[in-house]
């Protein structure tokens, strides 16, 4: 999507030889549509006046989410499908929460209380409500066992970008669950809400987690030293920065 902007500009002596060729006017590195020639609307105190008018193409943001968001949308793998989550979800969202393996890189102490959970569904739905962010379940397609979740979060609608997050039960991880889900996901992302770009942040010790964005076509951009302070840990750590532009996973077909 673009926008334009009309720019005037006024100069009390002629342009460049280059530009000063009204009968054909150069199409300045295409920000002056050609067929526009520069015009002398005035004469004042024996000096001419010069007036050009330029319009500047600009890409307008593009991220769409009234339309992507209107109903939840419910995505379909060859294994899995990917749908909202629900109340009675929070045992199971519990029990791999609780879990320390899956919250050792999560910036987080494994759960403690059923509440926790339930807060986290009820959260995912206020923040879809108020078009912040989605979150879907990954259940199997046979017996609907749901295996963990992922989604966007932290949208940035001025730089159409999002970043996504996700974990998975650790008795699925090695299975290649988290690709299959997120490659519907990213393909959400980038067609129907319009997102230019996908950031990834992770704990550079997170192996498992940088394997699964590199499958995917993600690209380490930047690496901030000790900027988070993990409470699992109990101290500074140091964050991996990974990106995914929408050309580049078109390009991936």
């Amino acid at each position: 999507m673009q926008r334009a902007l009309e720019l005037n500009v006024e100069i009390d002596r002629p342009p460049p030889l280059v530009y000063a060729h009204l009968a054909h006017p150069p199409n300045l590195i295409g920000l002056q549509p050609p067929g526009v020639a520069p015009r002398r609307p005035r004469l004042a105190a024996a000096q001419t006046v010069y007036l050009f008018t330029f319009v500047l193409i600009c890409e307008a943001p593009m991220l769409d989410l009234n339309a992507a968001f209107a109903m939840f949308p419910v995505r379909a793998t060859a294994r899995f499908v990917l749908r909202e989550p629900q109340p009675g979800d929070a045992p199971r969202i519990f029990e791999i929460m609780s879990d320390p393996r899956v919250t050792r890189y999560f910036g987080m102490l494994p759960m403690d209380a059923l509440a926790a959970a339930e807060q986290r569904v009820a959260g995912w739905g206020a923040a879809f409500a108020a078009r912040e962010g989605v979150r879907w379940a990954i259940a199997e397609r046979a017996g609907g066992r749901l295996l963990g979740t992922c989604g966007f979060w932290r949208l940035v609608p001025e730089h159409d970008r999002a970043e996504i997050g996700y974990e998975l039960a650790p008795e699925c991880w090695g299975q290649g669950v988290m690709p299959e889900a997120l490659a519907a996901v990213l393909d959400f992302g980038f067609a129907n809400m319009r997102l230019h770009s996908v950031e990834a942040q992770i704990h550079p010790a997170n192996v498992g987690s940088r394997r699964v964005l590199e499958k995917l076509g993600f690209v380490q951009e930047g690496y901030f030293r000790e900027n988070y302070h993990d409470v699992v840990e109990g101290g500074y750590t140091d964050t991996a920065v990974f990106s995914l532009l929408a050309r580049d996973w078109q390009r991936r077909g």
